[in-house]
């Protein structure tokens, strides 16, 4: 628990450094993630950064019926950022 801890707190600290474009995804119905540590974690991100709700999923959301929307987000954000630096 401490090493995890510990870990949360570096990538917390890491955050407003990073220079890669971030996608995240939070379930509508999420019940094992914070939905606010997720959005703090988004609102430091320099940028270019986008957080996909998804109404009625679960946490699991490549295991939902609407996955395929997931991952057309996913594939979608992926090739508008290609060129970005550092990729």
């Amino acid at each position: 628990y401490t090493e995890m801890q510990a870990a949360r707190m570096r990538v917390r600290a890491a955050l407003p450094g990073l220079k890669l474009p971030v996608q995240l995804h939070l379930a509508g119905d999420e019940r094992i993630v914070g939905a606010a540590a997720i959005e703090a974690a988004c609102a430091v991100l320099p940028g270019p950064k986008e957080l996909m709700r998804w109404p009625g999923s679960r946490h699991e959301i490549l295991q939902e019926p609407g996955r395929d929307r997931v991952l057309q987000s996913m594939a979608d954000f992926l090739l508008a950022h290609a060129g970005s630096p550092g990729w």
